[in-house]
């Protein structure tokens, strides 16, 4: 018995596993901060992150904020995965990889998005620029590219699929907030 006294803790006490979840649970739920838990107690905990409830046609989208949001000017880094950036994911009780990569495993779609603004620069010649996955994997893609693809996408804005940790050979950049939702029924 926990000290609820309920041999489980009733529903109302455990968080969702995402925004999109408490927003098809309470339609009327206003964009704000709310702890999920998207392991669902297991082995990773709760955190509290901001839900967007009027985005992406009101789904709830889960946006977790990092500390690289800052217009970037880096000059200096000619090789090939000279420079790195790490990306540090920030809301209240995420302290680890694993979390955010529950939070994609329950989500339909998550995006993150680059501006990426240079002139002369080799991201886009050949294999140049690469990001660094969650399962540290180098990709060499971009833009809603696939891995099989190996090529860019849209030059201007530079789409990176789920949690990506690091990013290698980029220059002057400029990274949204990490968000994700689950436009299925719960």
């Amino acid at each position: 018995m926990n000290l609820t006294g309920f041999s489980k803790p009733p529903s109302f006490l455990i968080p969702a596993k995402s925004c999109s979840e408490i927003k098809y649970k309470s339609p009327q739920a206003t964009s704000d901060s709310y702890t999920i838990d998207p392991d669902e107690e297991r082995s990773h905990g709760p955190f509290t992150a901001f839900c967007d409830m009027t985005g992406k046609n009101g789904v709830g989208m889960t946006v977790i904020s990092h500390d690289s949001e800052a217009t970037m000017h880096v000059t200096g880094y000619e090789p090939r995965g000279n420079y790195v950036r790490n990306v540090h994911y920030i809301a209240t009780g995420l302290t680890n990889v694993p979390q955010l990569a529950s939070l994609t495993d329950v989500s339909t779609h998550c995006e993150q998005f680059i501006k990426y603004e240079c002139r002369g620069s080799k991201l886009f010649n050949g294999n140049h620029g690469l990001w660094v996955s969650r399962t540290r994997a180098k990709m060499t893609y971009w833009g809603g590219a696939t891995p099989a693809d190996h090529k860019n996408g849209h030059p201007e804005l530079l789409r990176l699929t789920h949690a990506q940790t690091q990013l290698m050979g980029v220059i002057a950049i400029k990274i949204t907030k990490m968000s994700c939702a689950r436009a299925a029924v719960f």
